[in-house]
């Protein structure tokens, strides 16, 4: 007698105006960006930071042949999508108060976009399970504020001690600008578990690392 399974689905946001990428069981995920970036005719624009820290805005996507764009505003994203359902483009959301852009995930792929896609310079050095992510889940009123991926390594250095809160590249003269408080959560709020990140397949009864 065959038994169907049953599938909860949840709301995930990308908080980022990028595509990012989760892999769940052997299969690869994209996400699309929750939000848009708009200069002041409305076109698309990237965002980046420079090398004080601060985010820029440019258009092209060649990074050999960007063009600086002075003014711009990030506003949440709204899908076209063709007969079939199919998403052909975004387009800013002018509603009030709207929410981003988000899709429909299997709990499981949701959990792992969280997971997979922390944010850089927000990872607890005492304790990896606090993180900031770029995604968040509706159903689990985790932050989707919109946010970029910052440049640098995982660690929140402001929580070491103070001779260990400076890095310095290799070759270069490198120093990030100090960043505003960042609402973080636990790996809990993400899901409940000790988390699988990984997207292996681990028998039922099978915990990692035993």
């Amino acid at each position: 007698m065959a038994v169907r399974r049953k599938t909860q689905l949840l709301n995930l946001v990308n908080r980022t105006t990028r595509i990012v990428s989760a892999t769940w069981d052997g299969i690869p995920y994209k996400i699309h960006p929750g939000y848009l970036a708009l200069d002041e005719d409305g076109n698309k624009v990237f965002l980046d930071w420079d090398d004080r820290g601060k985010q820029i805005a440019f258009r092209g996507d060649d990074p050999h042949d960007r063009k600086p764009v002075t003014k711009f505003r990030v506003v949440a994203a709204k899908a076209i999508r063709d007969r079939r359902g199919e998403v052909v483009s975004f387009v800013p959301n002018e509603e009030k108060d709207a929410l981003p852009y988000y899709e429909q995930f299997e709990y499981a792929v949701a959990r792992a976009a969280c997971l997979q896609n922390k944010r850089n310079q927000t990872e607890d050095p005492g304790d990896p399970r606090i993180f900031e992510s770029l995604c968040g889940v509706l159903e689990w009123d985790n932050d989707t504020d919109h946010c970029e991926q910052i440049e640098g390594e995982a660690l929140d250095r402001s929580q070491l001690p103070p001779h260990l809160q400076q890095t310095q590249r290799i070759g270069q003269n490198f120093k990030r600008g100090g960043s505003k408080r960042r609402r973080r959560f636990n790996i809990e709020q993400y899901g409940g578990g000790v988390g699988n990140p990984t997207g292996m397949y681990i028998p039922d009864g099978h915990q990692p690392g035993r």
